[in-house]
Parts: structure tokens; sequence; C-alpha cells
């Protein structure tokens, strides 16, 4: 395997803030590797260490519950690290790691990672950064349990939001999410999610096509995750409907 760059490294939001000594040292520990989607990087309750920093693509962090049920628990994206619970207190892996698109990774070894957290402190904070957002990520998701569920889907569209805004008011999922997947993520079924997402574009939040899911509200849809009404459907007579997106007029098309 070949190392990575550090000049790799410092193109990446969530690390360039560590100063390119701390970034050549990571680097000089950080071994490439390619991944094909659909391939599982490591297994839950397999034994492995190493931590994995994202470089490219898309990857999921996934459960499974004692009767088999795959509950989806975090998208990670680059410059994002995963696998560090493992490296600091030994235990077998709690979830499993798999790619959704190709990904590129830098794998560190258990040992190296470690010592970078004993001797660079920016290190250290980074990944307590990263561990306190992913808790407080996690807890808000578990106080969504007792949310209504469609206020949990608008609050997962918000989430799968943050990282394809288009504008401060509008994001771009693409591809869309798949409604089982969404489903796995809030622990309903297919059909809820269905049912949920029609009912958002007949409000012209959102729109929806094969190749993209475009939310056109996001004030709107946040407003729907915290407990309120959704707003009303716009209306089509008596006055001028608003004009369709393009995904809304693709989708359409589509259907007849």
């Amino acid at each position: 395997m070949t190392t990575i760059g550090p000049e790799r490294l410092h193109g990446l939001t969530t690390l360039a803030a560590l100063g390119m000594p701390v970034l050549a040292r990571l680097a000089g520990v950080t071994h490439h590797q390619m991944r094909p989607p659909g391939a599982t990087v490591f297994a839950q309750h397999d034994e492995s260490r190493d931590v994995y920093l994202v470089l490219r693509g898309h990857l999921r962090i996934i459960s499974y519950s004692a009767a088999g049920r795959e509950v989806v628990l975090h998208d990670l994206h680059p410059g994002d690290l995963v696998g560090e619970l493992s490296a600091l207190d030994g235990a077998p892996r709690g979830a499993s790691l798999v790619t959704v698109t190709e990904a590129e990774l830098g794998r560190i070894e258990v040992g190296a990672f470690n010592r970078l957290l004993d001797e660079e402190p920016a290190f250290a904070r980074l990944v307590l950064g990263r561990l306190t957002r992913l808790i407080r990520s996690l807890n808000r998701r578990i106080g969504l349990l007792a949310a209504p569920l469609a206020a949990r889907i608008s609050a997962e569209l918000l989430r799968l939001a943050e990282h394809h805004r288009t504008s401060d008011n509008s994001a771009r999922l693409c591809p869309p999410p798949k409604h089982v997947d969404l489903a796995n993520r809030i622990n309903t079924h297919r059909e809820a999610v269905s049912r949920t997402l029609a009912e958002l574009q007949r409000r012209a939040i959102i729109s929806r096509s094969r190749s993209e899911l475009v939310i056109h509200d996001l004030g709107a849809l946040s407003a729907h995750a915290a407990g309120l009404p959704l707003p009303p459907r716009p209306a089509v007579s008596g006055r001028t409907a608003p004009a369709a997106s393009p995904a809304q007029a693709a989708a359409s098309a589509q259907k007849r």
C-alpha cells in the first residue's frame, strides 16, 4: 500500500486546521486503499482495530439487530474518520462499515493512531471533537424516536441535506435516498416513508424523480421536523399554480 501526501490531507476541510507538521506525520502513517461500491470495509463484531479516513466517496455505518434487521446509523463523507472506538477501547466493532459509492480511503494502523493521540494534542482535540459531534447526533436521533413518524422522516431528510445544499433554503439529493433506506434509519416501514414523501411533494416542499430528490423549502421541512404542521397545499384552481421545477416536470413525464 502507498502512503498519502500531506497536501492531499490539507485539502480536506476537516483536517486543514491541524497544520502541515501534524498533517505530514499523519500522512506518513495513512495507507491508501480503493474500495468498490457495496464493499464491506469492516463487519460488525470484527476484531480489527484500524482507523479509516474517508478521502473520497460515500460510506455508511450499519448495525444489525439480533433478528437481522438492518439499521443505518450514520453516513460518512470525505474528511470523516471512522473506527476510532475500537482503536480506543480494544472492543470488537459495534457496527459494519460499507461503501455506498466507490470509495478512496486512508487506513491508519491502531498503534500509529494511538501514538498520534498521545503525542499530537491538535490531533487528539480533532478526534475528541468528532466523537462529541457523533454523540450529539445520536442523541438527537434517539430523541426523535418519541416524535410523530412524519416529523422523523422530515428530520432525516434534513440530516441528509446537510452535505447537499444548493442554497440557504434548498438541497438536492442525487441519487435520491431509497425508501427502504429511509425506513431503516428511523425504524419504520417503507410504506410510511412513501406516504410522507408523497404528502411533502403535494405541499411543494420536495420534488422527486428517478435521478434526484430536490428539497425546495428547508425551512418548512425544519419546522415540520420540530412538530409544526406542514404549510397548506398550493392552490391549483382560481389562481395561478406555481411553476413546476425541472425535477417535478421530469417526474411528471415519467408517470405518463
